[in-house]
């Protein structure tokens, strides 16, 4: 490094020589800054991958001719080309932001970068295919499955602004585009005609679905295809992380379909239809005796915990039409699954970590079910456990930003944790408004006004991610 530094003229100049003799990268293309410059003083993660893949690629061409025609060498290195461009695609990827302010131009140019992975990953998957590493093949035909989930996600985004009335209703003719040249990445041209002759010449909001249906099917479909392509006694840990990448597709489908079902729907079809869906991503988690590798067991109870906790809250959601007890048995059986999901996960040692999410909504679900619970005599009971579990998520939110003393973080360190804290400042004030209309005072001489003192505290907070400082206020009055 410090012969390059003290020789950076002469780098440079043998530089653009390798690159006249090569010529232009024939791998990666399609993104906004040119890789045939020099890196800025400052690059991003994404442009050092991309020039990373580039050198990579460029060696594969210097090797003798003898070499190129099939060596130990040219495999290890065409492996390592691969490796560059998947982690290439796992830094554009990376950039994507999805949100409740998703507007038209974000949106564009995320299905841009979507489809520029898209097309890394498919030389990618030709790449190891063609040096005959199976695993790796199946490994990156399931990473494009998650393209193509993540493209409906941010569809449905923007669907949910159409509804509130916060954009106008459509997509733009460079979003239809970008979204037919990711659907026909893997369709032949017949079948591809046949769709888009299905898409054109209808109402605004038909392609919308249309298309979120079309991504999640083709995502659960490479899933499985990759599921199918590797042995599962050689390669089962491949097999284990195709698996939760697929159970993970099926309930981000689940997610879609209960925050925007199909119009004319009723809802008790729907309630049905997301609760199968869950119930199949249950399915889908590999088995205990295959939790050995760290991603694996770092990721499968999460996920076995996200599942349960989104059929306690469909449940807790729907106006179930049989008995009320029987509802909160489920809604407490499916929460205590994935209480023990999460508890059973020792592979996490950092502190905002997805366990600790995950637990922020299982407390606003129990203070949901204690609030529903609450109606008639043993209303002011039941509120005040609402109380405790909310208090108790607010600790998670201390946790996750490692507050051990008094101070208040900033920010909150990612927009899920964001949503989290404005879910329970909401419950919370909610709650507490409800235990101070009532007359409900603490016990003791201490706790008279303590829930008056902890609304008018939530009431004075001027972000969500300040409620890290009620559990020590709410404590102060034990």
């Amino acid at each position: 490094e410090h012969w390059l530094s003290i020789h950076s003229t002469r780098v440079s100049e043998a530089s653009d020589v390798l690159t006249a003799r090569l010529g232009t990268s024939s791998i990666i293309n399609g993104f906004a800054f040119s890789l045939e410059d020099p890196l800025p003083s400052s690059p991003s993660d994404c442009q050092c991958r991309l020039q990373s893949a580039r050198h990579f690629e460029q060696s594969v061409k210097l090797l003798p001719k003898h070499l190129q025609r099939g060596s130990n060498l040219l495999h290890t290195m065409m492996i390592d080309l691969g490796v560059a461009l998947a982690e290439a695609v796992a830094s554009v990827v990376r950039n994507i932001r999805l949100g409740p302010t998703l507007d038209s131009a974000e949106c564009r140019s995320s299905l841009e970068s979507l489809v520029n992975a898209d097309d890394l990953l498919f030389r990618v998957e030709g790449i190891v295919e063609a040096a005959g590493h199976k695993a790796m093949c199946a490994l990156v035909q399931a990473d494009r499955g998650q393209l193509r989930s993540l493209a409906a996600d941010l569809l449905v985004s923007r669907a949910l602004l159409w509804i509130d009335g916060s954009a106008e209703a459509g997509l733009s003719e460079s979003e239809n585009s970008l979204l037919q040249e990711l659907l026909e990445a893997d369709e032949d041209a017949e079948n591809a005609e046949d769709e888009r002759s299905e898409l054109d010449g209808t109402p605004s909001e038909t392609p919308v679905f249309r298309y979120v249906g079309r991504l999640g099917d083709q995502a659960m479909a490479l899933a499985f295809a990759a599921q199918k392509g590797v042995d599962v006694v050689v390669e089962h840990e491949v097999v284990s992380v195709i698996s939760l990448m697929a159970s993970g597709a099926l309930q981000a489908a689940a997610a879609r379909f209960w925050a925007w079902p199909p119009a004319g729907l009723p809802a008790p079809d729907a309630r049905r239809a997301v609760i199968s869906m869950l119930t199949q991503s249950l399915d889908l988690l590999p088995p205990g005796n295959h939790f050995s590798a760290p991603c694996i067991t770092a990721l499968a109870p999460n996920m076995c915990a996200h599942a349960h906790l989104m059929q306690a809250e469909v449940q807790a959601d729907i106006a179930a039409p049989d008995k009320p007890q029987h509802k909160q048995q489920r809604i407490v059986w499916h929460l205590d699954k994935a209480c023990s999901a999460l508890h059973s996960n020792t592979a996490e040692v950092v502190s905002a970590c997805p366990s600790s999410l995950l637990l922020v909504h299982i407390h606003i679900t129990r203070a949901r079910l204690f609030l529903c619970s609450g109606v008639g005599a043993g209303g002011k009971k039941h509120a005040e456990q609402a109380v405790e579990e909310l208090i108790s998520g607010c600790r998670e939110l201390r946790r996750a930003c490692g507050q051990d003393g008094c101070s208040r973080p900033v920010d909150a360190p990612s927009p899920a944790w964001a949503e989290a804290g404005e879910a329970l400042l909401k419950h919370l004030r909610s709650t507490l408004r409800e235990l101070c209309a009532k007359g409900v005072s603490g016990d003791g001489a201490a706790g008279k006004d303590r829930w008056k003192v902890l609304y008018r505290a939530t009431l004075q907070l001027t972000s969500s991610w300040h409620l890290v400082g009620i559990p020590e206020l709410y404590d102060s009055y034990a």
